[in-house]
């Protein structure tokens, strides 16, 4: 039941990266994409009271565009999902996949 944050890396093209990983690092760059997490949000899959789930927090996910880091979409989903919808698009599962990078200021 891993989940992933999954994005549309260039058009037609879809990648994954493990939630749990981006919650180690709190934050990972792939080319021009930078994938951000912060703790904070409460998991309504875990327990009848969500406030008592656990933490997944949020996400943000941004591209640079010039000097500008812009919001792109992206979705949560879990790994499964996302193998049945998109079969021979990547899922990195660690930090490895990608270059770790601190926080934005």
């Amino acid at each position: 039941m891993e989940r992933v944050v999954a994005v549309e890396t260039a058009p037609g093209r879809h990648e994954a990266w493990a939630l749990t990983s981006l919650q180690r690092k709190s934050a990972m760059q792939s080319a021009d994409l930078l994938i951000q997490w912060q703790p904070g949000q409460a998991s309504a899959l875990d327990k009848a009271a969500i406030r008592a789930g656990r933490d997944v927090g949020n996400i943000v996910v941004q591209r640079r565009q010039g000097d500008q880091m812009i919001d792109i979409p992206y979705d949560v989903t879990f790994a499964f999902v996302f193998h049945a919808f998109r079969p021979n698009s990547p899922i990195h599962k660690d930090a490895s996949d990608t270059r770790g990078v601190g926080p934005s200021p």
